[in-house]
């Protein structure tokens, strides 16, 4: 095999959760080398204490590397990571442990100087527990928040995505309470999460033409202002704006519970919720076990499996790897198309194209963020 296979960088999460379980797991199927060359930044202790159950017949083969640069194919390369305690830090399954925290924010802040130095420029993140990594050496709320800080195409500007398969879900408002949804929610910041949703579907996933449904916030979408006004004052204006000034194709807004129980969902290619917790219910209860995590709007490639640390089943040896085999394989995939699209805008007929067709490439969406600020 080639030396040039894609380089993705593992932060296995929270020692103490299933993180570390899914990344072996998933390793264990040595095929998976003809992908991608895989860094694994993780405390090789706590390596083996999981390999030993794992893997016994000794399947995974690694060595230890001090950054990905050195990195070679065809085999586990680990860059060695430590945490608070590091001689008498004892993994224990289960539990929510700061220290074990500590050890999860060493691989992600490891994995982070290799994507500063381009040694990477894919990342595929375990579950960490937001508790107990937040300290002052990690003052945010979890991955997303932290990457978007440092790696986002424009300052701040992200989206989280949730993907299975062909099917798409963001929500506008990340990790607030609900109460402080519809404060939050504006014209401008629906237009600019959009933007992103269609950026992402063109050039990230390879859809020429996306049609992205717009949910409603209120119960039957405000029912003409008599349940809450902001359908007509924040959603509907964003839907016209998106549409007329930016030659997006968003449609909406739609009640979320007619829109999810008549399977509205399979007939666009993305679904753009107004908070949360009303595009995760619905996407896990479909989407469990094989959906991932994808971080739109930055200039590397990041995604997660799609569930938490999973304390009540840690160290039990039956946490499903699927998920997180997806993390990666969805990776590799929009690198790819990222690289294809990225192509295709630098060719010299690429004007007549966008003239005709509305495509956009990177600077259009620097310009359309410029215009909502």
């Amino acid at each position: 095999m080639s030396n040039n296979k894609i380089k993705i960088g593992i932060t296995p999460g929270d020692p103490n959760g299933v993180g570390y379980e899914v990344v072996i797991k998933t390793l264990l199927d040595n095929s998976i080398l003809d992908l991608h060359t895989p860094i694994l930044y993780a405390n090789p202790k706590i390596f083996s204490f999981y390999k030993k159950s794992l893997d016994p017949d000794n399947t995974i083969q690694y060595h230890l590397i001090q950054s990905a640069e050195e990195a070679e194919p065809n085999i586990v390369n680990i860059v060695p990571t430590s945490g608070e305690g590091d001689d008498n830090f004892r993994v224990n399954p289960g539990s929510a442990d700061i220290a074990a925290g500590s050890f999860a924010v060493a691989s992600l802040l490891a994995a982070k100087r290799d994507l500063d130095a381009g040694h990477i420029k894919c990342i595929v993140t375990g579950p960490i527990d937001k508790y107990t990594a937040h300290h002052e050496a990690f003052p945010f709320k979890g991955h997303t928040e932290f990457l978007t800080s440092h790696f986002a195409t424009i300052e701040n500007k992200s989206l989280m995505l949730m993907v299975a398969g062909e099917n798409i879900v963001a929500p506008v408002t990340n990790h607030i309470p609900l109460r402080y949804v519809p404060e939050a929610l504006s014209v401008n910041l629906i237009v600019e999460k959009c933007i992103l949703l269609d950026m992402a579907l063109r050039r990230d996933f390879g859809i020429v033409k996306p049609q992205i449904a717009i949910l409603a916030l209120n119960p039957h979408a405000g029912e003409n202002g008599l349940l809450g006004r902001e359908e007509i004052e924040i959603i509907g204006p964003a839907i016209e704006t998106l549409f007329n000034e930016h030659q997006i194709h968003a449609f909406g807004p739609f009640s979320p519970d007619g829109y999810w129980g008549n399977s509205m969902d399979e007939k666009f290619d993305a679904t753009l919720c107004m908070y949360h917790d009303q595009a995760l219910i619905p996407f896990k209860i479909k989407h469990m076990q094989v959906g991932v995590n994808f971080t739109s709007g930055l200039n590397i490639v990041r995604t997660s499996p799609d569930h938490g640390t999973a304390y009540d089943i840690a160290g039990s040896g039956t946490a499903d790897e699927t998920s997180f085999r997806n993390a990666l394989y969805l990776a590799i995939d929009v690198y790819h198309n990222r690289e294809r699209f990225d192509e295709a805008v630098r060719n010299p007929l690429r004007k007549t194209f966008y003239d005709k067709g509305k495509d956009i490439g990177l600077e259009d969406l620097q310009t359309k963020m410029e215009d909502e600020e």
